[in-house]
């Protein structure tokens, strides 16, 4: 419901202003409001006018469906994805690699479908999350990132500097992978 992720999204800044030293100013600088955006084609539009040169990040909660790994998967919206390679990369038994369930997300990220985020991570600091990042994000730590805080029908901006140090701050450490990208999809 709205009022379970605003919740959750002030849950959020309570971290950040604890853990970051950001202001409650600070946080409201970096975040713009819209109508919710589901997928990345509903997002692009107010991305494109709101911060004109920062990259949407896509989000990928994944899960090994017979040993239970998890993973995070962040890039940047023109990534290719390819899942059969990533099953072979996470060594994850063909056709085992699949979408974690709603209530794994929810318990672990504090979001739902259409709203997974990498800064639900501040909530799970001992759970076993691999975060898998697109290289391409990190190129230089001025790199402008996008993420929903918590409900997609608000953008927050990072640098990706921040955002080392929110992973850092957060309990998790992550793997960098080059993906192909396809900028015309």
């Amino acid at each position: 419901s709205q009022m379970e992720e605003k919740e959750e999204r002030d849950k959020l800044y309570e971290f950040l202003i604890d853990k970051f030293q950001w202001t409650k100013e600070e946080i409201e600088a970096k975040v713009h409001t819209h109508p919710d955006a589901h997928t990345i084609d509903s997002w692009r539009p107010y991305c494109d006018s709101l911060f004109p040169g920062a990259m949407m990040c896509k989000n990928l909660f994944l899960k090994d469906k017979k040993k239970g790994g998890i993973w995070l998967v962040v890039a940047k919206w023109s990534a290719v994805i390819d899942m059969k390679a990533l099953t072979k990369e996470f060594g994850v038994g063909s056709g085992c690699l699949r979408f974690g369930p709603d209530d794994v997300l929810e318990a672990m990220l504090g979001v739902k479908k259409g709203s997974v985020t990498p800064l639900g991570l501040y909530k799970s600091s001992s759970a076993p999350v691999t975060v898998v990042l697109d290289s391409e994000m990190l190129s230089t730590d001025d790199t402008k990132l996008l993420f929903h805080p918590m409900r997609n029908d608000h953008t927050m901006v990072w640098s990706a500097g921040d955002f080392k140090k929110f992973l850092q701050i957060s309990g998790h450490s992550f793997q960098l992978k080059d993906f192909p990208h396809d900028e015309s999809q």
